[in-house]
């Protein structure tokens, strides 16, 4: 399964990424009854701004072509990109504003403690044990001899033996294989009763650590550099946007939760029948990233004002495996966007916030095409 090359991620995880632009998509209704239109935003109010970015060079880093950049934020609060919670407050809607934004108010300077370096080679042992629950709670089956799962990315593992309560796993590495990882190549060799994989990394590739997004910078014969500052640190940027409509704190209460379907099957028809596209979450019960995801980002605000603008399905692909594989999943949580022919278009992989997240989600809204 093909999926379309939307840079859908690049909108999450940084501000420095270019936008594309198209037509809006439907405005999430008015779903909470009247609005006071003459009303400057207040602390709390939920604010849809549009807006452009710049740095001191004149390099745009948020485009203000078609309808600039779109995202919801929430007055006073951390947004997307860095001071528009905090501008927005006092602004009525239609105000233009522009401002400059110092690193110290943006994205920080940069840091060179937090560039990090890693080795190119490792040596693993070619068995290794895990306690039998976290085996079932992983893999989502009773662990039994013979069994085949992917504990690493490089190659499978089977289970050899199963004692008491641990279970005993041989790594099926092939001398002299390759693999082609998101990060470069790994080249797998067996030493003297050791697995020894070493890397070439890719230059500008991007690399996740506990979280935390970094970028390759560079590489020697012993290892490579992965720089964590975000793209924009250190650079003052020129900010302008325009306020394009103001929900009162008050009224917030009214927006329901989002209605979850556990059937991809039943999800995609209903997308179909309603010419909608379909947010695909999967997930695992023991990943607690994915609880995080569910329980704070999921239910934010700016999340449900976008519940009638997509099918919305969860699966707990840690113990359907079916749908790991049918949706190329490396890692815990995976969010999939499809059309509404059930096909998928772009992906969002690892854990997002809120801000970050519906913002993007807003942003691709705004340039899928429309039927």
């Amino acid at each position: 399964m093909k999926f379309t090359k939307i840079c859908l991620f690049m909108m999450f995880l940084s501000a420095a990424q270019s936008i594309v632009s198209g037509r809006a998509a439907a405005a999430p209704a008015a779903r909470m009854g009247r609005v006071n239109v003459s009303l400057p935003a207040a602390a709390g109010d939920l604010v849809t701004v549009v807006y452009s970015a710049r740095l001191d060079n004149g390099r745009v880093v948020v485009p203000a072509r078609g309808a600039g950049q779109q995202e919801m934020v929430l007055a006073g609060k951390q947004a997307g990109f860095p001071m528009l919670g905090q501008t927005v407050i006092g602004m009525k809607k239609g105000a233009v504003k522009s401002l400059t934004v110092p690193p110290a108010q943006g994205f920080g300077n940069r840091d060179p403690g937090r560039i990090k370096t890693f080795p190119l080679r490792q040596e693993i042992s070619p068995t290794e044990q895990m306690p039998i629950d976290e085996v079932k709670t992983r893999f989502g089956q009773q662990p039994k001899p013979g069994l085949e799962v992917r504990i690493l990315p490089f190659f499978k593992s089977r289970i050899t033996k199963i004692n008491g309560k641990t279970v005993t796993f041989r790594h099926l590495a092939k001398n002299g294989s390759e693999i082609k990882t998101p990060i470069g190549k790994t080249s797998v060799t067996l030493v003297k009763g050791k697995i020894v994989l070493v890397l070439r990394p890719e230059i500008g590739a991007p690399f996740f650590q506990q979280g935390k997004r970094g970028v390759i910078s560079g590489a020697d014969d012993k290892g490579f550099t992965v720089d964590f500052n975000n793209p924009l640190a250190g650079k003052t940027i020129t900010l302008k946007l325009k306020v394009i409509k103001i929900r009162q704190k008050a009224l917030l209460a009214a927006v329901g939760p989002i209605t979850w379907q556990k059937d991809l099957k039943t999800g995609r028809a209903q997308a179909k029948n309603r010419h909608k596209p379909l947010f695909l979450l999967l997930y695992a019960d023991w990943c607690p990233w994915c609880k995080k995801l569910k329980s704070e980002v999921l239910t934010d605000v700016r999340l449900r004002m976008l519940r009638d603008d997509f099918v919305w399905v969860e699966l707990n692909s840690g113990k359907e495996k079916r749908y790991q594989k049918e949706f190329r999943q490396n890692g815990f949580p995976l969010i999939v966007l499809l059309d509404e022919n059930g096909q998928p278009v772009a992906r969002i992989d690892g854990f997002k916030n809120a801000a970050f997240l519906s913002r993007g989600l807003l942003g691709w809204l705004q340039s899928r095409p429309q039927g």
